[in-house]
């Protein structure tokens, strides 16, 4: 079993694309975020594969500052992978994915190393079932270049209470101009009936038959009233009418107003997941 360190981001998708693709729902975090970084031609994506009897058996990257993605890492190559990255000095940063390969990782870093992580983020991954929108007052549009500035303070106050950023991240304009100019999520937003924007829901094309929802956020002054059901129900719709098979998205694990809301639309549990951090160097600015 041979861990392989790739300098070019379309070299490693030659390699680890087969394996992802295999399971979307599991890798839906690995498949968003390598098409954004394939898009954008990103230089400075760390990626790793494992190599078995000619077979790529093992896949993991990350996007500095944030930890490795490491959904495509099967137990069997763990202890692999935590040894090349020690024995060559590589920065992680931290493990995210399903918990059967974050929980491992993690704790044989620590083992190996006596570093534990500084933040750990309990997420839970939702499918959409039985879809059933809610009826809320108002209309759905989706988001132009002159929402960027709103969209982007929502982003980072999404990210202030959900503590997804947890300050590695880049300021949230910064972000949702990316999508816009990547095309790896789009906006919609809410209106409420006098036509003023109370809330948005990101959502990413269709990716080998799977779309996932998120960020979502509703204004804090317009909470209880439903508008962050309608737009992500919204922004469902528009998933399956572009031909997802399957519509994900991401909740809080300690969150259960949100976990409840996207079991009324229709969202049902597939598993748990974790981002664990680790302490990095180059940490943004925000």
């Amino acid at each position: 079993m041979d861990v392989v360190m790739h300098a070019e981001v379309r070299e490693f998708a030659e390699h680890a694309l087969p394996l992802l693709q295999a399971d979307p729902v599991r890798n839906t975090m690995a498949l968003t975020v390598l098409t954004g970084a394939l898009n954008n031609d990103d230089p400075d994506v760390v990626m790793i594969t494992v190599q078995e009897g000619g077979r790529t058996v093992g896949a993991a990257f990350r996007t500095p500052p944030w930890p490795f993605i490491v959904s495509g890492l099967p137990p069997r190559t763990h202890a692999a992978v935590v040894e090349h990255l020690m024995r060559e000095g590589i920065e992680c940063g931290g493990f995210s994915g399903p918990r059967d390969a974050a929980d491992s990782l993690m704790a044989l870093w620590t083992d190996a190393t006596g570093e534990v992580a500084l933040h750990s983020l309990a997420l839970r991954l939702h499918r959409l079932v039985e879809f059933t929108p809610p009826d809320v007052p108002g209309a759905f549009r989706w988001a132009v270049e002159d929402d960027i500035p709103l969209l982007g303070l929502w982003w980072d106050e999404f990210d202030v209470e959900s503590h997804v950023g947890g300050g590695l991240g880049d300021a949230g304009e910064v972000m949702v101009r990316r999508s816009f100019a990547s095309g790896v999520r789009r906006f919609g937003m809410w209106c409420d009936p006098d036509g003023t924007a109370v809330a948005m829901a990101g959502v990413s094309p269709p990716l080998h038959g799977m779309s996932r929802i998120g960020p979502v956020y509703t204004a804090k002054d317009q909470r209880g009233r439903g508008y962050g059901s309608a737009v992500t129900a919204a922004v469902t719709q528009a998933a399956l009418d572009q031909g997802a098979r399957e519509v994900l998205l991401f909740t809080d694990v300690t969150n259960p107003v949100s976990n409840a809301i996207y079991r009324r639309i229709g969202y049902r549990p597939v598993l748990e997941a974790v981002e664990h951090r680790l302490p990095v160097a180059n940490t943004l600015d925000v």
